[in-house]
């Protein structure tokens, strides 16, 4: 269900979210070197791309990065060789948008020889069809290694000998900026932006910003501050489509097979990530679905390619229509392209609509979009429904037969290959050289913000709650941060809390030693005990009566359970999560505990002073850790 009841609710989220962020900001001076304020740096980036904040660009934080870059010693050691075009990418997913984009721009550019170079990834975790299509251009894969600064030295060195540099980077990616900012850096720099919705990093170097659409490119004008000379429509190459992957009968049977797809049933297929479907004030994707099968006369199955099948809403929604709608996740291209092909309706990701439009117009199947948002709904004429009730009423006229009139015509405004390459050509002509640019960005605040903050909020906590587990940074900052998430209630912390205890996700932060540390207390806590000694006989001999434990997990019950019958009295337990701890003793929620105890207890593995700035109501209340007093048990 939304959390949201109102748009005052959701404005609200979104100004705690720039305070927040804001806040942040302030501690930049406190990193202690470059790759620690450039790491930091990163971070910043990082929650601006996630949360939605208003904030789309930030030439204050730009210069920051650009100050470090300065410093770097860089002298053209070569010329660049006519001809040679150099994309760099961050990452190169399997199922991305950027390697498609990025596949499709040599594929099509047949004047040019092309390499690509990648800020962040390992070689053998490279697509394979990335690498097949750069060695038929001649081109090369070059993957950096080390520091952020040892990382944008290569980068100069390596992309000196090209004509052109094109950046299909993550948003809160500095190497390129980092790189290119240097004074003795000439060669044209162009940034595509693929997510309107999204902060990022790279407008300073940015010698002309390719859009993919005219509502993209009013954003860049009118948030990100891009001048309208260096400001441009570029849609990409063959719409995203690849046209390497087979389709043949073999495929499609495997495909029916493997999908469990009934072929006497109607085919509905829909596409976007987890985030797209999230429930907004007045939209809800399941409902649609539950609507558009139960008043359906004909027998339908509804596929939903992206969102995780074993998430709570997608598995109510196949219990609720007896499995003739689920979600399947994320799957091949090849197997996203015979679904789509092979389906009888296609209809567009709610409340934020995702790519797919364009593949089903490719084989002729009708397809359908709900705008929530105005953004590109001219394209779509018949196609484009504005209410839940016009978006089933056009389902049930496609499922009956009248299929032609919502085939779409979107393909139609498309460059052809010719027409794009001469769109390239020009481009290129136009801006021959480099400089870097200031710019004047503008918070601002429209319908796309309060859509995309109730879409976005909680999948960007669980992101940043990863991103920040395996962060390296000052302890002091991290106690700001962890102050910080909780006062304005951005989750983080929580998150974090889960996917520590999440098995899986517990294999992939696997430096964390929590547990370990948990495990070792616990030992030395036996060893105690086997030597006649107590925790109970330490505290009494610090003239200690009573206690409250913060942390009611393991180790805060084994404490509770240890103290009980003795002459130290639990009153109370404190916890994050305080409404779902089930336990005889009474918990409270950090902020409510107040009532006056001897001596807090800290059975957690985070230090005192984190917490203490948590616990605002008992801050004369003395506090020792677990750890501590075993230590102190164990020598006396």
């Amino acid at each position: 269900m939304n959390k949201y009841k109102n748009l005052d609710d959701v404005h609200d989220r979104i100004e705690s979210n720039y305070k927040f962020i804001e806040s942040l900001e302030k501690y930049i001076d406190k990193c202690q070197n470059d790759d620690e304020r450039l790491s930091y740096l990163t971070f910043i980036g990082y929650l601006y791309s996630e949360y939605v904040t208003g904030v789309y660009s930030s030439n204050r934080l730009e210069n920051e990065i650009i100050k470090i870059g300065e410093k770097i010693q860089f002298s053209p050691t070569a010329k660049p060789q006519k001809g040679n075009v150099l994309h760099v990418m961050t990452a190169a997913g399997n199922g991305g948008g950027h390697t498609s984009i990025v596949n499709n721009w040599i594929q099509w550019d047949k004047d040019r020889q092309y390499s690509l170079v990648l800020t962040d990834m390992d070689y053998q975790e490279i697509p394979s069809y990335i690498i097949e299509t750069i060695s038929a251009s001649h081109g090369k894969v070059i993957c950096l290694e080390g520091s952020y600064i040892e990382k944008a030295k290569q980068l100069l060195k390596i992309s000196q000998v090209y004509e052109q540099i094109i950046l299909h980077t993550h948003m809160y990616d500095v190497i390129p900026l980092l790189a290119y900012s240097n004074c003795n850096w000439k060669i044209p720099v162009f940034f595509y932006n693929h997510a309107d919705f999204r902060f990022s990093y790279g407008y300073s170097v940015a010698d002309a910003v390719l859009n993919l659409n005219k509502f993209d490119w009013e954003k860049s004008r009118d948030y990100r501050g891009v001048a309208n000379g260096r400001n441009l429509v570029f849609p990409s190459p063959n719409g995203g489509y690849i046209d390497s992957i087979v389709m043949d009968e073999n495929v499609t049977q495997t495909i029916l097979s493997k999908y469990r797809i009934n072929k006497k049933a109607k085919l509905i297929v829909s596409m976007g990530d987890e985030f797209k479907y999230e429930d907004i004030i007045g939209y809800r994707f399941t409902d649609f679905v539950n609507r558009l099968i139960d008043e359906s006369h004909d027998n339908i199955q509804f596929i939903i390619i992206g969102p995780n099948p074993k998430r709570k809403k997608w598995k109510e929604l196949e219990e609720r229509t007896n499995g003739h709608a689920r979600a399947v996740g994320y799957i091949e291209r090849r197997d996203v392209y015979g679904l789509i092909k092979m389906c009888d309706l296609f209809i567009c990701s709610f409340p934020m609509r995702a790519s797919g439009a364009g593949l089903a117009e490719r084989w002729g199947v009708p397809y359908l979009s709900l705008f929530v948002i105005e953004r590109e709904m001219e394209f779509f004429e018949e196609n484009k429904a504005e209410t839940i009730e016009e978006l089933l009423d056009k389902s049930f006229d496609i499922l009956n037969g009248n299929k032609t009139k919502y085939k779409g015509h979107c393909l139609e405004r498309a460059f052809i290959q010719e027409e794009w390459q001469k769109k390239w050509d020009e481009i290129i002509e136009k801006y021959p050289v480099h400089s870097v640019t200031k710019f004047k960005e503008n918070r601002y605040i429209r319908k796309q913000e309060y859509v995309n903050c109730q879409l976005m909020q909680d999948t960007a906590s669980e992101h940043v709650a990863g991103y920040l587990h395996n962060l390296q940074i000052n302890e002091p900052l991290r106690e700001e941060i962890f102050y910080l998430d909780h006062k304005y209630g951005m989750n983080i912390f929580h998150k974090m809390e889960i996917l520590e205890k999440d098995l899986e996700i517990s294999k992939r932060y696997h430096d964390s030693n929590k547990h370990l540390k948990l495990y070792l207390m616990a030992m030395e806590w036996v060893q105690i005990k086997q030597k006649g000694k107590s925790i109970e006989n330490y505290l009494s001999d610090k003239g200690c009566r009573s206690v409250a434990i913060y942390g009611m997990s393991y180790m805060g019950e084994a404490i509770y359970h240890e103290l009980q019958g003795s002459e130290i009295a639990v009153l109370y337990g404190i916890d994050q999560k305080a409404d779902q701890i089930c336990t005889k003793l009474k918990v409270y929620h950090p902020c409510e505990a107040e009532e006056k105890v001897d001596l807090i207890i800290n059975s957690t593995t985070l230090k005192n002073q984190i917490i203490r700035k948590n616990i605002e109501k008992l801050q004369n209340i003395p506090m020792l850790s677990i750890k501590e007093i075993l230590d102190a048990a164990k020598v006396k």
